[in-house]
């Protein structure tokens, strides 16, 4: 025998139960399933969706290993970048060959050298870092742009969370990497310019050359023609250290913080962000004629790095001003150098003007600073 005692059912209950069954009978079939089915699922889904998307964010550190991967694969980490840059240039600069570069080895011990020159070391996520070869070349092209699209830093990335940091994230990662690579490439052989102008090794027969070299026109040419291409990199450096490092990543924090609150929200929010990153830097096909005249540009500071340091600077008669060998060659690549850059400028100039993009406006003031491209408006202006 039951110790709860049943209580008896009156004949009004049973009464508003049957209207209330009969009452049900008379609401669609839709409108029965909304309220006793949708609505539990949409509330379930809701804390489902809102603990996964704490257990992304908080448990495995999506924040923590996205601000590793801006910092190793998008060079946020200035030491690590110009570590890592300025060793891999003087190896293929000695001469080395690539299959010794790009030995396993190799590539691990300049991957440590960057991390140790950095401090970034002793950082947890530094052990997901390593380079991937895309193919060995035979040779590096040492007069192309785009000579390292056959190497890739890879960041790796455990499941679950590689449903958010997929693959194709790190692909996009990466085309920023290499274009940036590209940049300190420039900039590095510009300074090798800077420190051929400086100290140049002549016969034993010519002394006191660099008391001679102040007087020389031609020397004083070259040395403005490569500070005008060390601006132009300088200023597309300048240009992504702030919109790629800097813009995009608040951007991306205020998403997380205000619209983002499922782990599709999630995913969409960083696909937004690389494809972000391809944008601003040139990199997606909307900005590729802007990027076919920057990779112009650089293949023209390869070439004048390398007509300037493939001949010594020479003597007529003694007395005489020092003058270089491909001097002319020198200054045609300049004269190339001066149209592609107020090429670009106009270009951009124009996207601005009509309210393109905002991010542009920042590379001009950039390329412009000091109103450097001045004369260029003023000529445009009087057309």
């Amino acid at each position: 025998q039951s110790s709860l005692s049943q209580q008896p059912v009156s004949d009004e209950t049973c009464l508003a139960n049957d209207a209330s069954l009969d009452a049900v009978d008379a609401f669609p079939l839709s409108v029965i399933v909304k309220r006793c089915l949708l609505e539990p699922m949409r509330v379930q889904a809701h804390l489902v969706n809102s603990a996964l998307y704490k257990y992304f964010l908080n448990d495995l550190g999506f924040v923590q290993h996205l601000t590793a991967m801006r910092r190793f694969l998008l060079l946020e980490s200035g030491e690590f970048g110009q570590a890592l840059a300025d060793r891999l240039f003087s190896q293929l600069t000695a001469g080395e060959s690539m299959y010794d570069i790009c030995s396993p080895g190799a590539l691990n011990t300049l991957l440590t050298y960057a991390l140790e020159h950095s401090r970034l070391a002793d950082l947890p996520e530094a052990d997901r870092v390593g380079f991937a070869l895309k193919h060995i070349p035979m040779t590096f092209r040492p007069n192309a742009f785009g000579g390292f699209d056959f190497l890739q830093l890879n960041y790796r990335v455990d499941y679950p969370l590689n449903i958010v940091l997929s693959h194709d994230s790190i692909v996009s990662y990466n085309k920023v990497f290499l274009f940036m690579l590209e940049l300190k490439r420039s900039s590095w052989l510009l300074k090798e310019c800077l420190f051929h102008l400086k100290s140049m090794s002549t016969p034993s027969r010519v002394r006191n050359l660099h008391q001679h070299l102040h007087r020389s026109l031609q020397f004083r040419h070259l040395q403005i023609f490569r500070h005008e291409m060390q601006h132009f990199v300088q200023s597309v450096e300048t240009y992504l250290a702030n919109q790629v490092n800097q813009v995009s990543w608040s951007e991306l924090i205020d998403r997380l913080n205000e619209e983002v609150h499922s782990l599709d929200d999630l995913i969409r929010c960083h696909r937004q962000y690389a494809r972000t990153l391809l944008f601003r830097s040139f990199l997606d096909k909307k900005a590729a004629p802007v990027m076919k005249v920057v990779a112009e540009i650089l293949t023209l500071v390869i070439q004048f790095h390398t007509q300037l340091t493939s001949s010594p600077w020479q003597q007529q008669s003694e007395g005489s001003e020092y003058s270089h060998p491909l001097y002319q060659n020198l200054c045609k690549t300049h004269q190339s150098f001066k149209k592609y850059s107020g090429f670009l400028f106009n270009v951009v100039d124009k996207l601005v003007q009509r309210g393109y993009q905002s991010h542009l406006e920042q590379f001009l003031l950039c390329l412009n600073f000091n109103s450097f491209y001045k004369p260029l408006l003023a000529q445009k202006s009087s057309k």
